[in-house]
């Protein structure tokens, strides 16, 4: 397939090619085969046998309970303009409207909706899509009827979204405002006199309904936007959909202030939606990232009305976002003014990457305090300054969600979705844990897979970071968050998926596995301990510790900035590599396994060491070493200041030149199977890098701390005693 994706010829060889494989196409009339043939016929031309047999294919899935019938819908709709632009003299624009108002007006509204999201997919997406199948097939002088199709598909829809794209914003407010009541800009007022602004779809029925509820402080600008799309889809499934945001977003005028009012302000919106008349007194809460913390941070004091909540790809401020194991995360900084600077997010300056991957290299190179970030950056920003001043997890933190014992307040259903590379994953493990913990009647149930943050909150990518995940992981969580509230507001069954309080895809398995907790995924440990080899690359981890006084040493100059431009591999971009970064890190890998085995549940660990200095901050990450040998991520890092691992709320520090005992637990479950010959690899680094505050280890308060304070390298003696439990799955 020799064409270019720039040669002006393209289109009429993807008609050509087309034609050939429509004169190729056999078999029985399945639902692939009826989807070929229309997809085929579309690309040669053929419009009104592609309107036909799109009409045939979706009458065809609805009769077999085939829920992907929105692609059949959208191919209908455009092959309907196409022909009856060629038989009158209308223009596309018109002949499209038409076809479009005329088939939405037989659909239900939750086809309506999928619908409207599959033509709504941005034509550079498709572009980019079908570049990218081009490239993979130019290679041979000849390519298949099964891959002719697809690159016919890739080219035929992308062509198709660049001549309507502009019609579905004006075409699909109108049908959304015929559908259901729409209001825009609500406004609730809080205990303490501020307001709350709302978003509220709901259908137009005089049958009180119960509410979803959406809060959080990512306002878009624009009618129909990401935000109003979750209140249309929450109605499309009979629900009140609302979307409600922090005080200051939207079109509340108050002051913004992140995390510090969002479960007061939540708590006050759920009672005053509970009081209209169009309610029926129920409300449940989902979103994902920030807006979960919002669930949570209600719950501190659960509002009678919320009656379940769905959380996922979980923000735990303090645990888990703004700091991370005690250290301030660089990726914050510009997310303050993202979603402060004015009632609606500032997209321009946060995509602005270049001026923040300079301030990045800027601060680290200057080697000042990393207080002085907003210094360099010559923009004040007092918020982060106020986060600043709250390094440990104190009082300032902890009124933000439950604590302790208020964790057994919570007593509605929980559903939590995260991934092995999600970087929710330590908040949501977090908030689950506590809830069991103090409550051991809790409904809190867990779902987790090779997902990253967004997968882990809208659908799961076929790839992640180059890894291909089993086929059973992929996930609609937007299908099963309304699956979860059916079961719990309207009485339907509960999620086939969620057979256990623990459920978990195990990558390279294909197996969905279910436990009754986090603990009950493994039936037993295997104990490896770290000792030296002949160079950082061919560390051990061997089953027998050695000698008590063996050790590997480990030296990072903490003044050095000649690795400016290096970062860490990131959790979900890089899960599948032919090497392992072992920069700042030592790398620790097993024998091969035997046989296959399964890893499941909570990895545990201790680190036995001397140090120089008063403080460090390490990392772990896990790995597996295929037997094809490459390495794959098996879940997201751990990150953590040493002196704030035995207690969160309370630095400890180090006592230098004296060897000490430190226990750590990975921040959420891995699920995988090991293949015979595969090795298991633990990397184990020296947190030093540009969008991460420095710890120099002198025990002052970190974010004083300047390279000036950097004295000698860090010296770090890991003994061998230190180790790895690795879970085996049952």
């Amino acid at each position: 397939m020799p064409i270019a994706y720039d040669d002006p010829a393209l289109g009429a060889s993807m008609q050509t090619l087309a034609a050939s494989a429509l004169a190729q196409l056999g078999g029985a009339d399945d639902d692939t085969l009826l989807a070929n043939r229309t997809i085929l016929q579309l690309a040669a031309g053929e419009y009104a046998r592609a309107a036909e047999g799109a009409r045939i294919q979706r009458d065809h899935l609805r009769s077999s309970g085939n829920p992907q019938i929105s692609p059949s819908v959208a191919i209908e709709i455009f092959a309907r303009a196409k022909a009856a632009q060629a038989d009158s003299d209308r223009s596309f624009d018109e002949s499209f409207r038409s076809a479009f108002e005329t088939v939405f007006a037989g659909l239900d509204d939750r086809l309506a909706y999928d619908t409207w999201y599959f033509l709504g997919i941005l034509p550079q997406n498709l572009g980019a899509s079908f570049r990218a199948t081009l490239e993979q097939y130019r290679a041979p002088t000849r390519v298949s009827v099964q891959q002719a199709i697809e690159l016919v598909r890739g080219y035929a829809w992308w062509q198709a979204s660049m001549s309507f794209f502009t019609l579905i914003d004006p075409l699909s407010t109108a049908e959304w405002q015929r559908r259901y009541v729409i209001e825009d800009g609500v406004l609730a007022k809080t205990p303490d006199g501020a307001h709350v602004s709302a978003i509220i779809v709901r259908p137009r029925t005089t049958t009180r309904l119960p509410a979803l509820l959406n809060f959080g402080i990512y306002a878009y600008p624009g009618w129909v936007t990401n935000t109003m799309f979750d209140a249309i889809l929450s109605a499309s499934h009979g629900y009140v959909g609302v979307v409600g945001f922090s005080r200051g977003k939207y079109t509340s005028r108050d002051a913004i202030v992140p995390y510090e009012k969002d479960g007061s302000d939540a708590r006050a919106l759920i009672n005053w939606i509970s009081h209209q008349s169009w309610s029926d007194g129920r409300v449940g809460m989902y979103g994902g990232s920030y807006n979960t913390f919002t669930q949570w941070s209600a719950l501190k004091d659960p509002p009678p009305a919320l009656r379940a909540i769905m959380s996922s790809a979980a923000a735990a401020p303090g645990i888990g976002e703004v700091t991370e194991g005690g250290i301030f995360r660089t990726y914050v900084y510009p997310w303050v003014p993202y979603t402060t600077k004015g009632p609606m997010l500032d997209e321009d300056g946060y995509n602005d990457r270049a001026h923040w991957t300079g301030l990045e290299k800027k601060w680290y190179l200057s080697g000042r305090p990393y207080r002085d970030l907003e210094l360099i950056d010559g923009v004040p920003s007092p918020i982060y300054r106020r986060w600043l001043q709250h390094p440990t997890y104190d009082s300032y933190w902890q009124q933000m969600t439950p604590q302790g014992k208020e964790f057994a307040n919570i007593r509605i259903p929980v559903l939590q979705t995260t991934g092995y590379f999600d970087g929710g994953q330590i908040s949501t493990i977090h908030y689950f844990s506590e809830h069991h913990k103090y409550n051991t009647n809790a409904e809190d149930t867990l779902l987790i897979g090779p997902y990253d943050h967004l997968g882990s909150q809208h659908q799961s990518a076929y790839v992640v970071g180059g890894y291909p995940i089993d086929a059973t992981a992929w996930m609609d969580i937007a299908a099963l968050r309304y699956q979860w509230f059916d079961y719990v507001l309207k009485g339907a069954a509960r999620p086939a998926i969620l057979k256990d309080v623990v459920n978990y895809e195990v990558m390279g398995a294909n197996e969905w596995r279910h436990a009754a907790s986090l603990e009950a995924m493994s039936s037993k440990t295997v104990r490896l301990h770290l000792a030296p080899g002949s160079g950082p690359a061919t560390n051990h981890l061997i089953a027998n510790s050695p000698s008590a006084g063996v050790f590997v040493e480990q030296r990072i100059d903490l003044a050095d900035r000649t690795d400016v431009d290096w970062l860490p591999p990131a959790d979900a971009d890089d899960v599948l590599n032919k090497t392992l970064d072992t920069h700042n890190a030592l790398a620790f890998v097993s024998d091969p396994f035997p046989q296959d085995t399964e890893v499941s549940g909570l990895v545990r660990g201790a680190l036995d060491f001397i140090t120089n200095k008063k403080d460090f901050d390490f990392s772990v990450r896990l790995y597996e070493l295929t037997p094809s040998g490459e390495y794959l991520r098996l879940n997201f890092h751990y990150l953590q200041r040493t002196s704030l691992a035995p207690d969160r709320s309370h630095r400890q520090l180090l006592v230098p030149n004296t060897r000490q005992h430190l226990p750590f637990v990975m921040p959420g479950p891995v699920g995988c199977l090991i293949k015979a010959g595969g090795r298991f690899v633990v990397v184990l680094g020296i947190n030093k890098e540009r969008d991460s505050e420095i710890n120099y280890g002198t025990g002052k308060e970190v974010s004083t701390e300047s390279i000036s304070d950097a004295g000698d390298p860090l010296r770090v003696q890991w003994f061998s005693s230190s180790y790895i439990e690795i879970p085996v799955g049952r």
